[in-house]
């Protein structure tokens, strides 16, 4: 293995992150290189949607997230955790040690104005997250894993010192950056139908108390897709001709979808039975993302035209997922 001290660039492994829609869930999924059956963590546990109003008191504003998938949730990912307040002078220090020693490195609360790369730099003061995963000691910089000035998922450098004005910048706005050294453990995790079930179970059964955002500040379970066609009814019934859609919340759908996918095809395997089902569903995944292109669309062309076509795939979505994950967990 090359000696980490005496090379001039150090950049650990990623893998393609299974929910990518917020820095934590592409961060910590995206670490699962030297341990792929880690996934099975995620096959297993990270499934119920949950759903809020990102805009209380006005026009109503889906945020849509999966529960069980962010950094802190995955018991069988070592973690450590430092606030920045106490490095002051050896950050760059502590994030080249951390990766010499394999660990990816987790920042919080960093200001996005002085992140060069990032879509904020020199355009607004905004606390952010994101993943490093290497550096370079020619350059002085550090290899990000995060949404670039496109909007794209990638890794790109940042110079380390932008990165250590803008965690200065976080103090000064009383705000306390932290760094979470990542990595996954050496054990392996199985593939559990039977948790899966479980998970499915709660994912589709009407909860016990009101499950909806008058009585709560947050809804789960696939009633989500209920406030996403709510939203949709509300963007194209206003006055106005903008279109505003959020787009986390129909890539949120899309990934999903996909990942149910990829679960349902472990559950035939295992129980080596036909792939009806998954067959059937592959129709739910392919119009998750005919419905994250139009979502695209929308948003790029400024056109309204298609919302109607939006809430009549949301619909079927609903309809296909909540009939075939009931035939799923009834075969076991």
């Amino acid at each position: 293995m090359l000696d980490a001290m005496k090379a001039s660039r150090i950049d650990l492994p990623l893998c393609a992150p299974i929910y990518s829609v917020s820095h934590g869930q592409g961060s910590v999924t995206s670490i699962l290189h030297d341990n792929i059956s880690l996934r099975n963590w995620y096959l297993n546990n990270s499934m119920v949607l949950s759903v809020r109003d990102g805009n209380p008191g006005g026009l109503f504003r889906p945020n849509i997230d999966i529960c069980q998938s962010g950094p802190e949730d995955n018991p069988y990912i070592e973690r450590q955790e430092i606030l920045l307040t106490f490095l002051d002078g050896a950050v760059c220090r502590v994030i080249k040690n951390m990766i010499n020693k394999g660990y990816y490195v987790y920042f919080g609360a960093i200001d996005d104005y002085y992140m060069k790369g990032r879509s904020g730099y020199h355009k607004r003061h905004y606390l952010h997250d994101g993943l490093i995963c290497g550096y370079d000691t020619v350059n002085k910089s550090y290899s990000i894993y995060a949404y670039d000035t496109d909007m794209k998922y990638r890794v790109f450098d940042m110079p380390q010192s932008c990165f250590e004005r803008a965690r200065k910048s976080s103090e000064r706005m009383g705000f306390c950056g932290s760094l979470m050294a990542m990595k996954p453990m050496k054990m392996k995790i199985e593939l559990d139908p039977y948790l899966i079930k479980n998970r499915i179970i709660e994912y589709l059964d009407p909860p016990l108390v009101n499950n909806n955002l008058a009585e709560n500040q947050t809804a789960y379970r696939i009633i989500a897709h209920k406030y996403l066609i709510k939203y949709i009814d509300v963007l194209y019934n206003c006055d106005s001709d903008a279109v505003n859609l959020n787009l986390q919340a129909f890539k949120m759908i899309m990934e999903h979808k996909l990942f149910m996918l990829e679960r349902i095809k472990k559950v035939e395997e295992y129980f080596d039975i036909n792939d009806s089902i998954s067959t059937a569903y592959s129709e739910a995944s392919d119009k998750a993302i005919q419905l994250w292109n139009l979502c695209l669309y929308s948003v790029i062309k400024s056109d309204k035209s298609k919302i109607p076509v939006m809430k009549s795939i949301l619909e079927r979505i609903d309809m296909l997922e909540s009939n075939l994950l009931s035939r799923l967990i009834s075969l076991y």
